[in-house]
């Protein structure tokens, strides 16, 4: 393992399926009635840091092959819907966090979890 991560695809492909578990499992449905960043602490999946972390991880992972086109279709999809939404500048609403938590599943299941 080098200073940003594993070097092999497989070493890479155990750590996209470890963080996007985490995204799945250790952070809460819960939304709050404001905006919330960083320094809140909360790990909610209504912070706009959550959603970019699936984005990355799953950007990661079709750098590496490990995703079909339709996982790439879904990921253009959800960009373009934070782009018509002024996503990153408002309260999160269920229907967001259905949206990601959906990307999400489609992912992991494609990696066979």
């Amino acid at each position: 393992m080098n200073e940003r991560g594993p070097r092999s695809v497989e070493g890479r492909r155990e750590q996209i399926i470890t963080e996007l578990r985490s995204l799945r499992d250790d952070w809460s449905d819960e939304i709050p009635d404001q905006i919330v960043d960083s320094t809140s602490g909360l790990r909610t999946k209504a912070r706009n840091q959550w959603f970019q972390n699936v984005i990355s991880w799953i950007e990661m992972g079709i750098e590496v092959g490990l995703f079909s086109q339709q996982v790439m279709a879904e990921l253009e999809n959800f960009d373009k819907y934070i782009e018509e939404t002024q996503f990153r500048s408002r309260i999160k609403n269920p229907e967001d966090i259905k949206r990601g938590k959906m990307l999400l599943t489609h992912a992991l299941a494609e990696l066979g979890i």
